[in-house]
């Protein structure tokens, strides 16, 4: 019952990476850039969650909203600020751009909230599923509810939507996406957006979870995101899924079994990626033929 216990543990952990690389994942699929800012996304809807209802006594309906709507304008932001001003040729230009943004993100939240970490006060008051030994605690439930209808309706938008052929067109060539009518900017703004709630939603659940927040709790967890996104396979969203959970049940393992790694949970976690890379160098359903962009 033990083992069970951690699995799920480590599927809950696992979808809350996956959330976070799903948005490296869209916008490096259609833009072929980077945004090492989206990390920082995280972070702030995390901590906007802790001062609407710790500071402001807001309940959590009606904290989610202004959550959702804070991260979408500072993912419009990001676009605005270090995407829209660079050729879509230019693609390591982004990467200085947003790790610049990101630290300037990061600074503003130290020193309007302060550095130290941050009790989240529970809100989540529903009864326990317990199914003999195995617990499963009223956050873990809404944390995996909420995950899966959030890759379950972006899976739904990329495969059955106008906004997802376009998208989807879009990261083929930009040339043949407009020559079919699609509104590139629209389309980028959009990716943005989808992006920006995802990791909103990915920090949100964070600090429901673990009721604890920081302004420097987005960089280990976006490294682990763009770790999933490689491992998965790069501008690959189902990859992006099923490598966030493969990294959590991986990370978890690593403390609840009894071999000694308790303390190298996280070597063992970049261990496989290395060695994912090194016999699928195009990540787990990456395609092993790279072919040119129009």
């Amino acid at each position: 019952m033990e083992l069970i216990q951690q699995l799920i543990n480590g599927l809950l952990q696992g979808s809350l990476y996956s959330l976070l690389a799903i948005g490296f994942t869209l916008i490096f699929g259609v833009l072929s850039m980077m945004n090492l800012a989206h990390s920082e996304v995280f972070m702030t809807s995390g901590i906007m969650v802790y001062i609407l209802i710790d500071k402001v006594h807001l309940p959590l309906y009606a904290a989610v909203p202004i959550v959702l709507a804070g991260s979408i304008a500072l993912g419009m932001v990001i676009e605005l600020v270090s995407f829209r001003p660079i050729r879509r040729d230019y693609h390591y230009a982004p990467l200085a751009s947003t790790i610049a943004l990101g630290i300037v993100i990061s600074e503003l939240v130290v020193n309007l909230s302060g550095s130290d970490a941050k009790s989240v006060p529970s809100v989540i008051h529903l009864s326990n599923l317990q199914i003999g030994e195995v617990l499963i605690s009223s956050p873990q439930m809404i944390l995996l509810l909420v995950s899966l209808v959030s890759m379950m309706g972006l899976s739904y938008i990329m495969k059955s939507t106008k906004l997802g052929r376009s998208m989807r067109a879009l990261s083929e060539s930009e040339t043949a996406a407009k020559l079919l009518g699609v509104h590139v900017r629209f389309v980028v703004v959009s990716t943005f957006v989808l992006a920006s709630l995802l990791a909103a939603v990915a920090g949100m659940l964070y600090a429901i979870r673990f009721e604890t927040v920081s302004p420097f709790m987005g960089t280990m967890v976006g490294l682990k995101g763009l770790a999933v996104m490689i491992i998965g396979g790069l501008g690959n969203i189902r990859g992006a899924m099923i490598g966030g959970i493969l990294m959590g049940l991986l990370e978890v393992m690593a403390i609840a079994l009894p071999l000694g790694l308790t303390e190298y949970a996280d070597a063992v976690v970049w261990g496989m990626l290395i060695l994912i890379l090194l016999f699928r160098p195009t990540g787990l359903m990456g395609s092993s033929v790279q072919t040119e962009r129009v």
